[in-house]
């Protein structure tokens, strides 16, 4: 019974009929940009917010797919690797503009050392606050999608 309470009156979730938001600003605590859905807790797809930490406004864009950064194409190149990385709030990185993230900087430096032989492309996969299954769960939601391939894996 606790934990029926609690999915229905927990404050850090948005229900899953949330549609995207925009322009929001948020502080620590306030995860409007989070929904409840079946297979767990996941970020709500097109949502713009600013987050509002003592270092200043930091934007966050969740895309389309639902998962922190640039748009993704369904169709991958030719010559792209896609590697999905897994984790919680240190991987998401609030509070860190998009290019100051550890999955951005791996991405750029990957970029530069196969430059001109294969695209490559981060997926940053992390959400605030879940744990192992939750991560196993939006790995297979990702392979299912093709946004990867079955190969291409990289956990925190």
């Amino acid at each position: 019974m606790a934990e029926i309470y609690f999915r229905l009156t927990s404050p850090y979730i948005i229900r899953k009929t949330t549609v995207g938001i925009s322009g929001k600003e948020v502080v620590r605590g306030d995860y409007t940009y989070f929904m409840d859905s079946v297979s767990g807790r996941r970020l709500i797809p097109n949502t713009h917010v600013v987050y509002v930490s003592p270092d200043g406004k930091i934007p966050i864009d969740i895309n389309s797919n639902g998962f922190r950064g640039k748009e993704i194409p369904i169709k991958k190149k030719d010559n792209e690797t896609r590697i999905i990385v897994l984790g919680d709030s240190i991987t998401f990185a609030a509070s860190a503009h998009q290019e100051r993230t550890y999955v951005q900087i791996a991405e750029d430096y990957l970029t530069a050392e196969y430059k001109g032989r294969r695209d490559i492309r981060l997926i940053n996969g992390a959400v605030e606050g879940i744990g192992l299954k939750d991560e196993i769960d939006i790995l297979i939601q990702s392979v299912l999608f093709s946004f990867l391939d079955k190969n291409e894996l990289l956990f925190k």
